[in-house]
């Protein structure tokens, strides 16, 4: 109807959007980058940031699982910034959520638990809940950070989160010196540099996966043979809870 009609862009691009999030849930990420994208050119074709911040937001996603962290954070910065100015809480908080699952891979235990605390604060302050299509990046993060910091450590850095204010919580997420640092120095592009350590490389290798393969994080266990495929995020959350 929107593409009919040639009128209403604005709807347009959010559908694309709507559209590029639902593919993204059922892990055809080919698809929802192109949804995402065109949804992306048309926001800023009409100059519309709110519509915007939806599929970079969401483009940062598809990056992330897919491997690609220098991308994802190129989106999530973009999209912080944006929802800094519309003061969009509920997004913010996401975004800051999708941030601190990054960090928590890269092994920045700390600065992940903060941002979690940061981003539960916000969620909490509109009656928000951490959506079901994200629910698996969100706790195999949440699980990295318990088992990085121990259960201790992630209740003071989580608590600290929870005190910080907005601008705080955004500038802990965006510190230029910190990805800087980190997007030169790691090309993160196979699924193996994307996980944390030698010690998961060793593990899924193990167990029979073959994490050296530029496979996309969700779609890991391709390549494992057990008939029922389990994702090595999720996989790798059982195997730490075993081992705690």
């Amino acid at each position: 109807m929107f593409r009919r009609d040639g009128r209403d862009r604005f709807g347009l691009a959010v559908t694309l959007a709507t559209v590029g999030i639902a593919e993204m849930t059922v892990e055809h990420y080919g698809a929802a980058r192109r949804a995402l994208e065109e949804s992306a050119a048309l926001s800023r074709d009409i100059g519309d940031n709110w519509a915007l911040s939806l599929p970079l937001r969401n483009l940062g996603i598809v990056a992330f699982r897919q491997g690609d962290m220098a991308e994802a954070v190129k989106f999530l910065r973009e999209t912080l910034l944006i929802l800094r100015d519309l003061n969009e809480r509920w997004f913010i908080s996401r975004s800051l959520e999708t941030m601190a699952e990054i960090f928590a891979h890269r092994g920045d235990y700390g600065r992940a638990a903060r941002l979690f605390g940061a981003g539960e604060m916000l969620r909490e302050a509109v009656g928000a809940s951490v959506l079901p299509f994200y629910r698996t990046d969100y706790d195999c993060g949440v699980e990295a950070v318990r088992h990085g910091l121990g259960e201790q450590a992630l209740r003071e850095q989580w608590s600290e989160g929870r005190t910080m204010t907005l601008e705080e919580a955004i500038s802990c997420a965006l510190a230029e010196s910190i990805w800087a640092a980190w997007t030169t120095s790691h090309g993160l592009r196979t699924v193996a540099d994307a996980l944390v350590g030698k010690r998961e490389r060793r593990l899924a290798e193990r167990e029979g996966f073959e994490p050296s393969v530029e496979f996309p994080l969700h779609t890991l266990s391709k390549r494992a043979p057990s008939t029922t495929r389990t994702s090595l995020r999720v996989f790798r959350i059982s195997r730490l809870r075993a081992s705690g």
